[in-house]
C-alpha cells in the first residue's frame, strides 16, 4: 500500500495523493 502512494503520486498531481490516503 505504500508503495502504491508513491508510484501514484508520481503519475498524477500531489493533491491526489493525500486524499487517496
Amino acid at each position: 500500500m505504500s508503495n502504491d502512494g508513491i508510484a501514484s503520486a508520481g503519475s498524477h498531481p500531489p493533491l491526489v495523493s493525500p486524499l487517496r490516503r
